[in-house]
């Protein structure tokens, strides 16, 4: 995460070196003050713009921005910069003698709100959080995909899904029946514990049994048509896609393999969990730099864990003789994600298999609950 500091006096400076001292893994701070500010030997932007004119120059170019300095200044000079909440980035105020720590834009989606608490609890500072879900302990859809690090789409939804939880409405969630291997007694009240906070479903139901009126929440890998304006779609990353080709294969063809399999089987990109192949292809240049595109993890399954499984796929007769095992696609698939069975069998497209098996998603995470 990119994370830019403004400051506009000495003790914001000061401060600011604190948090970037602080700074925790994953994170990347920089400062960003005026010249008549000049500290030596400290890393920082020194510049001569306005603070307007260097947030506005930097607004798309972060994450996250934290600003050291009154809330009524960031609030006039960030207005003409927001776009939406699904893109803005988050935006977290701080008083130069870092008491309070507010989470100004972005709070869920952006992550405002977690970037807050972090900073509050780092520097000892009091964490000003105004959502009213926050507020109430509720867990919204934004935010719980925003920490698994799941894509959430059709926001537009959001507003009567989000209004429904904080109101304490009947709000439904809808997912592919075998998305967890947590046993789903269909038709029932549940609640969900993620983090700290809570989500109380009216009724859980397989997705098939969506009828598109109520507010809910539906969790699905699968394309789905039409549009939403009552619910949001949530896409788990739980697919593994299986990749075989031969040396030398560019990573345009192997794109356009995995994004023509994915079309025809109604499959959304953004549930995409990691790529795989055997290891022999660990210094494919062409599959690292398609899940490098992809932004992806690509993992490498060593040949004789698939000669020594008692999976069944397709076998070759000429992959047999070329790398040792009778296949590759479907059993890096199915190795990789832990499960015996393919939502898409091996296809062929221009030279390069591929093959696609279905993780299970635990929907609650470490040290959180789903009971009825």
């Amino acid at each position: 995460m990119k994370i830019a500091i403004y400051v506009l006096s000495w003790r914001g400076v000061k401060l600011a070196i604190q948090l970037q001292k602080l700074a925790w893994p994953g994170v990347e701070l920089e400062i960003f003050a005026h010249e008549k500010w000049f500290v030596a030997d400290v890393e920082a932007n020194w510049h001569q713009l306005s603070f307007g004119d260097c947030l506005a120059e930097n607004f798309s170019k972060f994450d996250a921005h934290i600003c050291i300095m009154a809330l009524g200044i960031v609030v006039r000079h960030l207005a003409p910069l927001l776009v939406h909440k699904t893109v803005d980035p988050a935006v977290i105020v701080m008083d130069e003698l870092g008491k309070f720590a507010i989470s100004a834009v972005a709070g869920h989606l952006g992550g405002a709100t977690v970037l807050t608490e972090k900073i509050a609890q780092i520097l000892e500072a009091q964490a000003v959080i105004t959502t009213a879900s926050d507020g109430l302990g509720r867990l919204v859809p934004d935010s719980y995909s925003q920490m698994r690090g799941w894509q959430l789409e059709y926001p537009a939804g959001l507003i009567p899904v989000n209004s429904a939880i904080v109101n304490d409405q009947d709000c439904y969630l809808y997912i592919e029946p075998d998305l967890t291997s947590a046993v789903i007694p269909w038709g029932q009240s549940y609640q969900l514990d993620y983090a700290g906070k809570t989500l109380n479903f009216r009724a859980v139901w397989p997705l098939e049994q969506w009828p598109g009126l109520e507010p809910a929440i539906l969790m699905t890998h699968r394309l789905l048509a039409g549009d939403l304006t009552q619910s949001v779609l949530i896409r788990p990353r739980n697919l593994v896609v299986g990749v075989g080709c031969k040396r030398g294969t560019s990573a345009k063809d192997i794109l356009t393999a995995i994004y023509r399999v994915f079309q025809e089987f109604d499959l959304s990109v953004s549930s995409l969990f990691c790529l795989g192949s055997i290891d022999l292809k660990a210094d494919e240049i062409g599959l690292l730099q398609a899940a490098e595109e992809l932004q992806t993890e690509i993992k490498f399954v060593d040949r004789q864990a698939i000669a020594s499984s008692d999976l069944v796929y397709t076998h070759s007769d000429f992959v047999k003789k070329t790398v040792g095992v009778g296949g590759v696609c479907e059993p890096v698939a199915m190795i990789l994600a832990k499960r015996k069975k393919l939502i898409v069998p091996r296809q062929a497209r221009g030279g390069i298999t591929i093959a696609v098996a279905q993780m299970f998603i635990d929907l609650t995470g470490e040290n959180s609950t789903l009971s009825v």
